[in-house]
């Protein structure tokens, strides 16, 4: 379902034409899954009855089943009807952006969303700085470091990165908020402009990692988002899991945004952030801990446990990653 060459439109007319596409494909894809539940029902009913003439318990083992089938088809539906409103929603944020006319006052009205908008309007897969800007919030124009995709989708905004310990992540939440560091190298963009980011439109996320013996594993997300200041930046989305690197992030979701000087984790006996030298999402406390320290040669000691760049599904809590990056993009639209 993911179209990865897809082009704005340029004029009203395809504009609408595309509208039109886009109601065209969600009411074929509803029509579908429609038709393959009532195949289903018919068949299930049919086993349902040959079931009863042979056995009353086999009879009712099928018609659990068929409850419990069409539980999970309402489900999927659900699923794929949240998927299709997510997809169009960033279909028409796109849009808008196309057709607005530029506030006569503003100069940045021109500048990309994202870093997929940026390398589609300078006709470019050339990984870099590039500077965007998001109108609907409270801030100005900001670089971000653009990820030219390895299969050769969308760009990626790079929002996280650890490679060399040359930058102290062990920091305060006012450093947090703003973000710091270099975007060549080792940074963290900012919890308002991740926010931003997040909530322009659907976003997915990729998280890259790779240990010292060289071997690199990866964990995606269809859905990713946090909330403002107000929440304290929890993780409120996160859905959709796949990857080889094992799902460390799902025990953060719901989860508010933790820093030496700012404790929001559940744990009440202490400090998450303290005590695992980091700021994260902290539960009771994690599963990852993806801007704790960062440890040379991946292993380390257990008096030290959990305090490194941890991903306890792949090392567990006494190896520190070489690398990370965490990446953000706007969901693909439907084709």
């Amino acid at each position: 379902m993911e179209v990865f060459d897809y082009k704005l439109p340029s004029t009203l007319d395809e504009i609408m034409e595309e509208q039109k596409s886009l109601k065209t494909e969600i009411d074929l894809l509803e029509n579908k899954v429609e038709q393959q539940s009532r195949d289903i029902y018919v068949d299930l009913g049919k086993a349902n009855g040959e079931h009863f003439v042979r056995d009353s318990a086999l009879s009712q083992k099928a018609e659990d089943d068929r409850l419990h089938m069409r539980s999970e088809l309402t489900q999927n539906m659900n699923d794929i009807k949240s998927e299709i409103l997510n997809t169009l929603k960033t279909q028409l944020n796109r849009m808008d952006r196309k057709i607005r006319k530029p506030h006569a006052n503003d100069p940045n009205a021109d500048l990309p969303a994202s870093c997929a908008e940026a390398f589609d309007m300078y006709g470019t897969t050339e990984s870099g700085i590039y500077k965007l800007y998001l109108p609907d919030f409270e801030l100005p124009p900001f670089e971000v470091y653009c990820l030219a995709d390895p299969n050769g989708g969308p760009a990626w905004t790079l929002v996280q990165r650890r490679m060399d310990g040359s930058e102290d992540f062990y920091r305060e939440w006012d450093d947090y908020v703003a973000g710091f560091g270099d975007q060549q190298g080792e940074f963290f963009i900012g919890l308002d402009k991740l926010y931003a980011l997040t909530n322009d439109q659907p976003n997915e996320l990729w998280i890259q990692l790779e240990d010292f013996e060289g071997e690199k594993r990866f964990a995606k997300y269809t859905d990713f988002a946090i909330g403002d200041l107000d929440e304290n930046y929890a993780l409120k989305k996160l859905d959709g899991f796949t990857g080889d690197a094992g799902d460390s992030l799902v025990e953060q979701k719901g989860c508010q945004f933790s820093t030496l000087d700012r404790d929001n984790d559940n744990d009440e006996s202490k400090s998450c952030a303290i005590t695992y030298n980091g700021a994260w999402w902290y539960n009771r406390c994690h599963d990852s801990n993806l801007n704790g320290l960062y440890i040379e040669g991946g292993e380390y000691d257990y008096s030290d446990e959990a305090q490194g760049i941890d991903w306890y599904s792949w090392h567990g809590h006494q190896y520190s990653m070489k690398y990370v990056h965490m990446a953000i993009r706007p969901k693909a639209v439907l084709g």
